[in-house]
């Protein structure tokens, strides 16, 4: 249930950032996201851990792909486009 609450704010802050026309940045933030989740999901594989435990990984994903968007538009200079 708290997948719920947390997917949506990513999301929108990662739509935000494209926004202002940064769309190599988010191209990179999805990539170290992507390569985050996945070299987790090969940890786990290597300790045989329960299903409920590979899904615990998409929390991850989804907090990164919302942290990541959110520090960016805090740091976000909108008068001069630049950090």
């Amino acid at each position: 249930m708290i997948w719920v609450y947390q997917e949506p704010p990513g999301y929108i802050y990662l739509n935000a950032v494209t926004g202002t026309g940064a769309t190599k940045i988010i191209f990179f933030f999805q990539v170290i996201t992507t390569i985050a989740y996945l070299f987790c999901l090969w940890g786990l594989s290597n300790l045989n851990v329960r299903l409920a435990t590979y899904w615990s990984v998409e929390y991850l994903y989804v907090i990164m792909l919302g942290i990541q968007p959110f520090i960016y538009l805090k740091l976000y200079d909108s008068k001069n486009n630049r950090i």
